[in-house]
């Protein structure tokens, strides 16, 4: 059994490295730049501008360039640009020989991961030798990014236990089991405590000088507090700080410890991929009741084992005829539940076609690892369960082994909530009506990047006007360019830039005046492709 153990460790360090090599923080999408990546201009360009697929936080950009030589240039710093929060912008403050030049930028997207890239570009001609840009960022950035990962994966994998322990304890007072506080010592508490707040004010940190700019401490320390608020991570580790320091308050009524550890179970919903999904609030509330079934198994099993260990040392007898069935009844539900709500998020957050037939990237490969897991643990819960009624005895080797395989399934978990995801693509074909008229209207992807949308008007018009507006962002209405089929018949180019709600409105101009104008909204999400 213990060969098992680590086989299991080994393969947890597999994944670990594979997802190492993997575009981890790929959020925010890189759409368009000036000069173009690859392309030639014929004299210097007075600022170099970029534009992504999210709204960029001002004090969270950067921005570099490098010529042929990998010898950082002086540059302008770097803004978003006035009326287009999605758009940052550096000047060039001199002039630029002939030659080949490399732009390495980084940014955060909008659920608040770094995300960093490069392109280059050539003045006049391209140079015939080009030496790349130093590695020592890159390699910092990625060492905060597994950083940070290591980090989350041990606050989350101790809070998971401890609040399912607390929860399960106080739910089995009722049989006179033991309580926490006698299954482990005042010393070992007090040092678990201290442990997780030490692990999130070491995420704090590792996760603001893997920030570009000034970080999240720099725009803090610039009076800049609206930063916090506009990154999901930061104000969950916030959150957790104070659940943490007043878990510490002393005289606390015995039910406060299982509800501030359910909270801080609860607050890591906000730290994935919550945002971006519609509807929000059931994505969120389908979080929260995962995590907090996932933590209840887990913390079951680990008390179950320290009961059991505890009445070994102190030789009290359980009342197995009371504890067995309950424990048993509240793991099924757990496991059940686990299972349930699993499916569900699936279900809303991505495509399950894509998973289905494994293309769903890494994240879909991790699904499926994910669910592998979760099957080898029922099925270890199960043949424990049958053991025990029969024997009385549990297997502690086989009780190690399902705890491992659940901690191996925070670990993934937490892997997927960084990861980009194959959403679901969903079409838009409505009949729109308007003054006594109507108007068919498709377009065949909602999803990001530019689609095109086929319009149908019931009557010729001597004009199509149509507009569109990011109903989330303060960024005013885009003019779009109607493309006459025939009479009747238009394709619109749409550019979607950024997941969230967007209103089309169309007008079509007649004779005397007249004007019909029909709109609507629709829901781009955040893992949409493309392609």
């Amino acid at each position: 059994m213990k060969k098992l153990h680590v086989a299991a460790l080994a393969f947890l360090l597999l994944v670990l490295s594979a997802c190492w090599t993997s575009p981890v923080f790929a959020h925010a999408n890189l759409l368009k730049t000036y000069p173009f990546n690859g392309g030639y201009i014929a004299t210097t360009p007075e600022r170099l501008t970029l534009e992504f697929s999210e709204p960029l936080e001002p004090d969270l950009i950067g921005m570099k360039l490098y010529d042929w030589n990998g010898r950082q240039l002086d540059l302008g710093k770097p803004s978003v640009t006035p009326g287009k929060p999605q758009e940052m912008q550096a000047t060039v403050p001199s002039s630029l020989q002939e030659g080949t030049y490399t732009v390495a930028w980084s940014v955060i997207s909008e659920d608040g991961h770094p995300v960093n890239g490069s392109y280059s570009f050539s003045v006049g001609q391209s140079s015939e030798s080009i030496v790349a840009p130093s590695k020592a960022s890159e390699l910092f950035q990625h060492g905060t990014e597994i950083a940070l990962i290591v980090l989350r994966y041990a606050a989350e994998g101790i809070l998971l236990l401890a609040a399912g322990l607390y929860g399960l304890a106080f739910a089995a007072r009722r049989f006179h089991l033991p309580t926490v506080d006698s299954l482990l010592e005042k010393k070992t508490r007090v040092t678990l405590w201290a442990l997780l707040l030490a692990l999130t004010v070491a995420e704090w940190f590792v996760y603001s000088a893997g920030l570009p700019g000034g970080g999240m401490n720099g725009a803090l320390f610039s009076g800049h507090w609206n930063v916090m608020l506009e990154s999901p991570f930061a104000m969950m580790l916030l959150i957790q700080a104070v659940l943490l320091l007043l878990l510490a308050v002393p005289g606390m009524q015995e039910i406060w410890v299982p509800l501030l550890a359910s909270l801080l179970v609860a607050n890591f919903a906000f730290g994935g991929h919550a945002r971006g999904i519609e509807p929000e609030w059931l994505a969120i509330a389908l979080r929260i009741l995962h995590l907090l079934v996932i933590a209840l198994w887990l913390g079951g099993l680990s008390y179950l084992a320290l009961t059991l260990r505890h009445e070994q040392r102190t030789e009290e007898q359980l009342d197995r005829t009371r504890f067995r069935p309950f424990f048993v009844r509240t793991m099924a539900v757990a496991a059940t539940l686990t299972a349930l709500t699993g499916i569900a998020m699936t279900e809303v957050q991505t495509d399950w076609l894509s998973v289905l037939l494994f293309q769903g990237g890494m994240w879909g490969n991790l699904l499926w690892l994910k669910v592998s897991f979760l099957v080898l643990m029922l099925v270890l819960a199960t043949f424990q369960t049958l053991r025990w009624r029969d024997k009385t005895k549990l297997n502690y080797d086989l009780l190690r082994t399902e705890w491992l395989v659940g901690i191996l399934i925070v670990q993934v978990a937490i892997f997927m909530s960084q990861m980009p995801y194959p959403a679901p693509v969903h079409s838009y074909s409505h009949t729109l009506q308007a003054q006594q008229s109507q108007a068919d209207v498709r377009i065949p992807k909602l999803v990001l990047g530019e689609q095109t949308m086929t319009v149908t008007l019931p009557q010729a018009p001597q004009e199509l006007k149509a507009t569109l507006t990011m109903l989330d962002m303060e960024m005013g209405e885009l003019d779009l360019k109607p493309v006459k089929k025939d009479e009747t018949h238009y394709d619109i180019p749409i550019p979607f830039t950024m997941s969230g709600h967007w209103k089309f409105t169309l007008t079509a101009v007649y004779g005397d005046d007249k004007q019909i104008t029909w709109s609507d909204q629709v829901f781009i999400p955040q893992g949409g492709q493309s392609s």
